[in-house]
């Protein structure tokens, strides 16, 4: 009973320690650790992998089973790839294959000298280690670069899917804008030959009215000249009729004369 409680404590206070962990990383690398996909999604689709013998290799087999932004997943996934038992562990028991030969043949104090060799094994594990850190921390750096390059790709690819659906809508649009133009040229081809027949027709009018305006200047010297002929034609009934007066008065007076002084 105490065993399980151990474990399930253990495992608890790891689950702490990992989160822990994974919040400051996103908080050096300048990323909110709450927004999107959490850790315990993360950690839990981790340790189900793993119990299912198919174990995450790298950060886009985690992201793609959980979703969310490949920085988060890429942090997440070092962490938890780290946390993984280690099989080296100090002050180990001295091994039969070291202590036989020894005390047989040298009859020396065994423990004390394993304890010495322990020591410069731990010593040069520890020196190792540091280096491997050292490294192991550049290469972080280098991978968190690399998932923020990667992660802006994924943003630009995302991009490029809408655009052959934008593609096909302007497309669509260019065959509307085609067909409208079609239309607009008929109707100024249309509208250029009322115009062209229009000039023509106002060119037939110019010279019908020039025609019209002629005729009646025509018409209006007409009109005077019948008017001097109406008023000389009438002088002259007036100087007829006047002449034909004094005839006919001069005639009254040669038959008057006659009567008088008969021949």
């Amino acid at each position: 009973m105490n065993i399980q409680t151990n474990e399930r404590t253990y495992i608890t206070d790891l689950r702490t320690k990992l989160k822990q962990q994974f919040i400051q990383e996103m908080h050096n690398a300048n990323k909110d650790p709450d927004k999107g996909i959490t850790f315990d999604v993360m950690l839990d689709a981790y340790e189900a992998a793993k119990a299912e013998g198919k174990c995450f290799e790298n950060p886009a087999q985690l992201q793609a089973a959980v979703g969310g932004r490949y920085v988060k997943a890429q942090i997440a996934f070092q962490i938890l790839d780290s946390a993984q038992p280690n099989a080296n562990r100090y002050n180990r028991e001295v091994p039969q294959w070291f202590s036989s030969p020894l005390e047989t043949a040298l009859k020396l104090d065994i423990a004390a000298l394993w304890q010495a060799v322990e020591s410069d094994i731990a010593s040069i594990v520890e020196s190792r280690v540091k280096i491997a850190e050292h490294c192991s921390e550049q290469k972080r750096l280098q991978a968190l670069q690399s998932s923020e390059l990667v992660e802006e790709l994924q943003d630009k690819l995302d991009e490029l899917k809408e655009l052959p659906a934008q593609l096909s809508e302007l497309k669509i649009d260019n065959e509307r804008l085609k067909t409208e133009v079609s239309v607009l040229e008929n109707r100024a081809s249309t509208l250029q030959a009322s115009s062209d027949s229009s000039f023509a027709l106002q060119r037939e009018n110019a010279i019908l009215e020039d025609n019209n305006a002629k005729i009646k200047s025509e018409n209006q010297n007409m009109r005077k000249e019948l008017e001097r002929t109406a008023a000389l034609l009438q002088e002259t009934l007036i100087k007829k009729a006047n002449l034909e007066g004094r005839l006919e008065e001069r005639g009254e007076f040669s038959k008057t004369t006659n009567k008088r002084h008969p021949s």
